[in-house]
C-alpha cells in the first residue's frame, strides 16, 4: 500500500465550447467541478478522462494528440 502522501493517478477532462466549460456538480461535496477520477489498473489516462466524461457527464468527446487551448 501506498504512503499516504503518494500521489494519485488521476485524469480530469477540460472541455471548452463556445466559450462555455462543461462541468459537473459532486452531491457528496455540494460543489462544481470538472469531470474525472481515478486512474484504474491497465487503464492509460487518456482511456480514463473518457471513461469519466461518460460516467459523469454522460457525454463524449473526440481526443486530439496534443491538448489544445481554447480560442
Amino acid at each position: 500500500m501506498p504512503p499516504g502522501d503518494a500521489p494519485l493517478p488521476a485524469a480530469v477532462v477540460a472541455l471548452w465550447r463556445e466559450g462555455r466549460v462543461l462541468m459537473v456538480f459532486d452531491r457528496y461535496r455540494q460543489c462544481w467541478e470538472l469531470p474525472g477520477g481515478r486512474i484504474e489498473q491497465d487503464e492509460s489516462p487518456r482511456q480514463a478522462a473518457g471513461r469519466e466524461l461518460w460516467e459523469e457527464a454522460g457525454t463524449s468527446a473526440r481526443w486530439w494528440s496534443t491538448p489544445r487551448p481554447p480560442s
